[in-house]
């Protein structure tokens, strides 16, 4: 949505960290109603802490993506194949039981890969 329709917003001067915030209330909006998918419609109870862990981790893959859609030129070919590999990756995680580990990485690669590309388009 940012990358054709709203070029104009990069040109914007807004701050980092408004950048940064509004990216993860962006996200947090989408996922919405998954949230409230795994609290309230599901037959069959979810324990608290696994819906939290899905939860963390698909925020932190969708913010992810957003990050590399808005900071690198990928073309559509490569995008697929790069979710494919997140979403292998994710699946290999969840079942070593190693879920937040990977959200807590996924978030950090998301910000770095976003400031980075902040501070690129800020240099232009």
């Amino acid at each position: 949505m940012e990358d054709m329709p709203m070029r104009w917003y990069r040109a914007l001067p807004v701050s980092l960290i408004c950048r940064l915030a509004q990216a993860g209330l962006f996200c947090a909006l989408l996922l919405l109603p998954e949230m409230l998918t795994l609290g309230w419609l599901t037959p069959n109870p979810i324990r608290v802490v696994d819906s939290l862990r899905f939860i963390v981790s698909a925020y932190s893959l969708l913010l992810l993506l957003y990050s590399l859609l808005s900071a690198v030129p990928l073309a559509t070919g490569d995008y697929l194949k790069l979710c494919l590999v997140l979403f292998g990756i994710l699946y290999i995680c969840v079942l070593g039981r190693v879920l937040i580990v990977l959200s807590g990485v996924f978030l950090f690669t998301a910000t770095v890969v976003f400031l980075r590309g902040y501070l690129r388009y800020e240099a232009r």
